[in-house]
């Protein structure tokens, strides 16, 4: 089993928000990581955010193209499409100074739109230390993907008990497939469900069933993640 959880498995399996994984759990001490399982801090979010050097680049470029159509149309572009440029650079140098000492404890989400965003992108992309978030979750929910299927293989089952434990791992696997599934009541008469020895018990024993295994977002009406676009 893996060491790492991603921001996204967290929202999926837990049915939290962006925002809620930044003020629920990084805010309060959850180490966000790179894909190399470094820890990240703002000013390395904000940095890859900002690309400042890309930024003086493009206008750089830009200037210089405008420059051979002579000082007219140069004192235009420096009044508008420049002027935009070197502002936006100007926001994001005074951006990164902000936050180049703060740990994430510290940090705050910044006024402008598009940066904030871009924060909580960069977050739901990070990596997670599964122990870690056990301190932000409960520990079941993040284990039952492995428990199932062990306890499979432990020893010889009842007929109720074995169904009861496939309608729980054909649930878990669509839970974590489709987040836009959010209640039990949903998932009580799926076809998935049905086609298992689960068919022959009824919906108010496989409500039970799927209840004890469900994710939080189909547990608390008040939670729920959104709904997949079609």
């Amino acid at each position: 089993m893996s060491k790492w959880l991603s921001g996204q498995q967290l929202l999926n399996d837990f049915g939290i928000r962006d925002i809620e994984l930044f003020y629920d759990c990084v805010q309060k001490g959850l180490q966000p990581h790179n894909k190399l399982g470094q820890p990240i801090s703002p000013s390395d979010v904000v940095e890859e955010i900002a690309n400042i050097a890309k930024l003086k680049e493009r206008y750089e470029e830009l200037r210089y193209s405008v420059e051979e159509l002579g000082n007219e149309e140069l004192q235009k572009f420096d009044a508008t499409r420049g002027y935009d440029l070197l502002e936006q650079i100007g926001r994001y140098e005074k951006w990164l100074l902000s936050v180049k000492k703060l740990d994430w404890n510290k940090f705050n989400l910044t006024e402008m739109e598009a940066g904030a965003a871009a924060v909580l992108t960069a977050l739901v992309n990070s990596l997670y230390h599964i122990e870690g978030t056990k301190k932000y979750f409960n520990e079941p929910e993040i284990e039952e993907k492995e428990i199932i299927p062990e306890f499979f293989k432990a020893k010889k089952l009842r007929p109720d008990q074995e169904a009861k434990l496939k309608v729980q791992q054909v649930a878990k696997e669509l839970y974590d497939k489709h987040p836009e599934i959010d209640t039990v009541k949903e998932m009580v008469d799926r076809q998935e469900i049905l086609e298992t020895d689960g068919k022959h018990y009824r919906p108010g024993t496989r409500h039970k069933w799927i209840s004890e295994i469900a994710p939080k977002r189909a547990k608390d009406p008040g939670i729920r993640p959104e709904k997949k676009k079609k």
